[in-house]
């Protein structure tokens, strides 16, 4: 048996009018369309989930009934952090570290904004009140960039970087790097 040709399976779709896509148009809307429900099932799934993150939390398995809840602490980027949502300084998630916690317990009162925690030994991990002192954060900043310009190698490649980036030719100094000057050193 042969097959019949292409052309018999599936017509040949004929170029509408401007006029005849208006008059489809017109006719099909407010009309529930059953081959977009897969589509649409797939739309409204995003949806839901999308909605769900935003602040819509499920009680029977959020927080302490989740079967991963291990009491509110986590470790993210080598720092402890404890669920906190009422403290002032909580992430987002309602987290807060827990340096800042000893702290303040410590000190008696919250951290400013402009506060920042250093860790004498510089272990994130070494949460002991001996080891944590508060500094502002232009303080913490020096601090540890006196520390690396005692570093040979440092003080080697930060004078060869600093030699490499352009300079205004009148007084030497260098330019940052939006200044209007900058396409003038590319010229020099």
């Amino acid at each position: 048996m042969t097959k019949p040709p292409f052309s018999a399976i599936i017509p040949v779709m004929k170029k509408l009018s401007e006029e005849h896509k208006r008059k489809i148009g017109e006719a099909n809307r407010g009309k529930k369309r059953p081959y977009l429900a897969e589509r649409n099932k797939s739309l409204w799934m995003r949806k839901k989930v999308s909605a769900s993150k935003l602040g819509k939390k499920r009680p029977d398995i959020s927080g302490k009934n989740h079967y991963r809840w291990n009491g509110g602490i986590s470790i993210k980027q080598g720092r402890k952090t404890i669920f906190k949502p009422n403290h002032p300084f909580a992430s987002n998630h309602g987290y807060v570290l827990v340096y800042r916690l000893i702290i303040e317990k410590h000190i008696g009162r919250y951290l400013k904004p402009e506060e920042i925690i250093h860790h004498k030994d510089e272990d994130r991990t070494n949460n002991n009140i001996e080891n944590l002192q508060i500094m502002t954060n232009s303080e913490h900043i020096s601090h540890h960039m006196k520390k690396r310009w005692k570093d040979p190698e440092y003080r080697k490649k930060m004078i060869k970087y600093n030699k490499l980036r352009p300079r205004d030719p009148k007084t030497g100094k260098l330019i940052s790097h939006n200044s209007p000057l900058k396409s003038l050193a590319k010229i020099i």
